[in-house]
């Protein structure tokens, strides 16, 4: 698992992921395109979205927006995919968790 965040009730969070350390830079390696796909945990599952998905201009990270009305204690992982220049692709979870506002 790539890492675990939380996301409060009715809000929505920019997510950044860079892979400058995982991509082999000395060879020109960039990503080339990213998906990413919400696996509930929970059940009944969330009805967490994510838009706005992006490669970064650097080509070396990419972000997103996760959102959703959600209920406290609401689980799902982010499923990142990646695909880069030299062919290699890459999948990463990250685990939210929905919290108060507080």
């Amino acid at each position: 698992m790539l890492g675990a965040r939380n996301l409060q009730v009715q809000s929505r969070q920019l997510v950044r992921v860079n892979y400058d350390q995982w991509l082999d830079c000395a060879r020109g390696e960039t990503i080339q395109s990213v998906n990413v796909t919400v696996i509930p945990v929970s059940t009944p599952a969330t009805a967490a979205t994510v838009d706005s998905v992006s490669v970064l201009p650097d080509r070396e990270g990419v972000m997103f927006v996760v959102g959703g009305p959600g209920v406290v204690g609401d689980q799902f992982n982010l499923e990142v995919q990646i695909t880069t220049s030299l062919s290699q692709s890459r999948a990463d979870l990250i685990g939210v968790t929905v919290v108060a506002i507080s």
